[in-house]
């Protein structure tokens, strides 16, 4: 299992894939500021996990993209 989390400006998108499949997907406003990002990222790193009935002992990866220059 692999997890994607793509932080943007607007909204963070995370997945959760697994042999080249998306099992579960959230997306969420990113909200402004460092701690509602964060709470953003957290949480919807929590319900794809929960969505896909994933704990962390199974993620392999994760690969995090954010905004920047």
């Amino acid at each position: 299992m692999r997890l994607g989390v793509d932080i943007g400006g607007t909204k963070t998108d995370v997945v959760l894939v697994h042999a080249g499949a998306i099992v579960a997907r959230h997306r969420t406003p990113s909200g402004f500021g460092p701690d509602a990002v964060i709470a953003a990222a957290t949480s919807a790193v929590d319900v794809v996990l929960a969505e896909g009935g994933v704990t962390w002992d199974r993620i392999e990866a994760i690969g995090i993209g954010v905004p920047g220059e």
